[in-house]
């Protein structure tokens, strides 16, 4: 297997090399994937950071690693669109940091290149809770999954392009350096339930079903406990809060679950 990295800011990957296909995911700039077949100028890749999610991605959106690796921090950009002076980066990729002033950071691209962005568009990573005073988690998720509002709905989508429900959920997640799986009913099968609405807390996740026996929509718990959840919707066309109460959402719920942290 040949490794390789993501050399545009979003890449899509898709079901298949050839028509009709499916985007099943997309990857950022930076993020390393390996090589597993090469067909007609698709490669079909896997994704590490993405719990080794598998696609085929256009060859031409791929560079192969060159150099030794970049000893020091490393940051995770933050924003949806995190915008410097020759483009702009998603929220999920992850860069060192070479060089700082007093209000921001310059990060190192894959390309060489630098982008400087200001700390607030950044995080440290992996992302660390150390101490007790730290803000609710559940209350960060919601807020990074709130930047989304208004996003359009794109199956496959995992950026401020477009998003789908369970792309939201990993993303939200993800910048609290929280692995989950890329897909709504893998997410469901990894986490534990939450058997009564009472015990709700913000950040959990609320699971959908058509037909009852499997997951196939998510959104996360509000706060405030009156039934709000934020979720990417085809049905909306984007991202929004909804009420699970509401007779098209009640019908259909399936279960609530938790992310638990370990200490």
């Amino acid at each position: 297997m040949e490794d390789k990295y993501i050399s545009c800011p979003l890449a899509d990957l898709w079901n298949r090399p050839d028509e009709p296909r499916q985007r099943v995911t997309q990857g950022w700039l930076g993020s390393p994937v390996e090589v597993l077949e090469s067909q007609d100028g698709w490669q079909k890749v896997r994704l590490p950071e993405q719990g080794d999610y598998e696609g085929w991605i256009k060859a031409d959106d791929l560079e192969t690693k060159r150099g030794p690796s970049v000893e020091g921090p490393q940051v995770i950009v933050a924003l949806p669109k995190a915008v410097f002076e020759n483009g702009w980066l998603p929220l999920g990729a992850v860069f060192p940091m070479v060089d700082s002033w007093e209000e921001g950071g310059a990060l190192l691209l894959p390309s060489g290149d630098i982008a400087w962005l200001p700390f607030g568009d950044m995080w440290e990573w992996p992302h660390k809770r150390s101490s007790e005073n730290d803000r609710p988690m559940g209350e960060e998720v919601l807020q990074t999954a709130a930047q989304f509002l208004g996003t359009p709905y794109l199956w496959g989508g995992m950026s401020c392009l477009g998003i789908d429900c369970s792309g939201l959920v990993f993303m939200a997640y993800r910048l609290q350096g929280i692995e989950l799986p890329r897909d709504a009913h893998e997410q469901w099968e990894v986490l534990e339930p939450v058997e009564k609405e009472k015990y709700l807390k913000p950040g959990d996740l609320i699971f959908f079903s058509t037909d009852g026996t499997i997951a196939d929509h998510v959104g996360i718990v509000g706060d405030g406990g009156q039934g709000q959840f934020i979720h990417a919707s085809s049905s909306l066309g984007g991202v929004q809060w909804s009420n699970w109460n509401e007779p098209r959402w009640k019908d259909s719920l399936f279960s609530f679950r938790r992310v638990q942290v370990s200490t």
